[in-house]
């Protein structure tokens, strides 16, 4: 599979092969400098191969996973090309699964909720998110926070994925961009760069709620939902739900700029 140097679930990935007993090729972005830092050093504590990449490379991404695979295979492997962020039809229904156990959890609690915010870097989880509402029928609205790119790049990589998964598994749904929420607005300097008020946020919440989060993802990711609060967007009485998608690795990379 491929990734940033600090991916989440590039990581997740070498992990759960070493636990299975399976190899992991992992072909990261201008990785060189962070090899030793968060996820980049856990993916290779796991044992996992790392090809490193440049930006121009990695545009070709599916093209140079797919020629390692090809050698892997010539060599008597068995190779499984997982997409960037696990963002394929089966990566989507994992958060379909994900509405369901939420849908519990509320149930039990007797909690309604209105909005549910969550980062997207490759546009899986909120594929995943927004099927599982239709399938589930759960009323709330899902917004997603674009932590790269666009909104209208994630509008229209979101419902390919979507329409994939909806023909692999005969599903009887389909989707427009009025049905997709993405809030463009808060990529700030850049993927995996940090503002100041990114990093002030994140220092905020930790230190109020507990709540660690990330400065690739989840900081981005609750800045806008509080930007969104800040600017009036929703009811007296809502209820918002945010979703933690992980990534506290990716803090040890930049902790000079917390204190």
């Amino acid at each position: 599979t491929c990734g940033g140097p600090q991916s989440n679930h590039a990581r997740a990935t070498a992990v759960a092969a070493a636990k299975l007993g399976l190899k992991s090729h992992l072909v990261l972005r201008n990785s060189v400098a962070a090899q030793m830092e968060g996820n980049a050093f856990l993916s290779r504590l796991v044992g996992a191969e790392v090809t490193n990449v440049s930006a121009e490379e990695y545009m070709r991404i599916d093209e140079v996973m797919q020629r390692i695979a090809d050698e892997a295979r010539e060599q008597g492997h068995k190779p499984y090309v997982i997409p960037e962020g696990g963002s394929n039809e089966l990566g989507v229904l994992g958060y379909v699964k994900a509405v369901e156990e939420t849908l519990a959890q509320l149930k039990r609690s007797k909690t309604k909720v209105h909005h549910v915010f969550v980062a997207v870097g490759s546009g899986g989880t909120y594929a995943g998110l927004l099927l599982g509402k239709h399938l589930f029928d759960f009323s709330a609205e899902i917004h997603g926070i674009n932590v790269c790119d666009s909104a209208s790049y994630f509008e229209g990589r979101i419902l390919r994925l979507l329409k994939e998964t909806k023909k692999r598994f005969g599903l009887e749904v389909s989707f427009t961009k009025k049905d997709l929420h993405i809030l463009d607005g808060y990529v700030g300097k850049g993927y995996g760069l940090s503002s100041q008020e990114e990093i002030d946020l994140i220092k905020t919440i930790a230190r109020t709620e507990g709540v660690v989060l990330d400065p690739v993802y989840t900081g981005k990711a609750m800045l806008g939902m509080v930007d969104q609060i800040r600017q009036g967007r929703f009811k007296a009485g809502e209820t918002l739900l945010f979703f933690h998608t992980g990534g506290i690795y990716g803090l040890f990379p930049k902790r000079s700029l917390f204190f």
